[in-house]
């Protein structure tokens, strides 16, 4: 038996019931397409600087900045 099935076996089913009403409130993030391009474009930038690829982490960064400005506009408009 692997370890992960082990560990598998030691969750209780209360445990899990907690889980699944746990999830609406996290995953009403993923619902703000603006926030959520930010954050794409965030994790593609960390990846190319990773990997040492130039071409993709100046691609990256200009998607990050159009997201961002995306958000400055959007805020801009809420506050104004």
């Amino acid at each position: 038996m692997s370890n992960y099935r082990a560990m598998a076996d030691c969750i209780e089913p209360a445990q899990l019931q907690g889980l699944a009403e746990a999830a609406p409130a996290w995953t009403g993030f993923a619902v703000d397409t603006i926030h959520d391009a930010v954050v794409s474009a965030a994790v593609l930038t960390s990846a190319a600087f990773r990997m040492r690829d130039e071409g993709a982490l100046i691609s990256a960064l200009r998607g990050l900045a159009t997201a961002v400005a995306d958000l400055e506009l959007a805020h801009a408009n809420d506050n104004g």
